[in-house]
């Protein structure tokens, strides 16, 4: 698989008021090379810009961790449902809501849209426990 060399690495900022898991494990993803051979990196930074923004307030309203950060184990292509709502945000999204059941968003055209919650099946996992060691 080629490998985009204009992919750096990144890691989130050590201040960002999120559980040291949240942390370490977006910084694993953040340097991985299973990342970097699926291009997904933009996918991750803004997964990670939702995470400072908004971790604290969607488990407040009950989100489980794996709803917002879960890939399928076998991603990422499959069971695309099983992808975290974290993973679904797009550059020059806005998170407008954040409810038990759903997540608003406003794109940067202004277009609004809602992501509902799945059921759990507990096939997802955390994205970062897919990166090896």
């Amino acid at each position: 698989m080629n490998i985009k060399s204009d992919v750096a690495p990144f890691s989130m900022p050590p201040e960002a008021d999120l559980p040291p898991h949240i942390l370490e494990g977006f910084n694993r993803l953040g340097s991985s090379q299973f990342l970097r051979e699926l291009h997904q990196f933009s996918n991750i930074r803004c997964a990670a810009s939702f995470a400072i923004k908004h971790h604290n307030e969607s488990m407040r309203a009950g989100w489980r961790e794996t709803e917002l950060y879960g890939l399928h184990p076998a991603a990422p292509g499959p069971r695309v449902q099983y992808r975290g709502f974290a993973f679904l945000v797009k550059p020059g999204d806005t998170v407008t809501q954040i409810a038990p059941e759903f997540i608003s968003v406003k794109n940067e055209r202004g277009i609004s849209q809602r992501y509902f919650r799945w059921p759990d099946d507990g096939d997802a996992v955390l994205a970062w426990s897919l990166c090896g060691t």
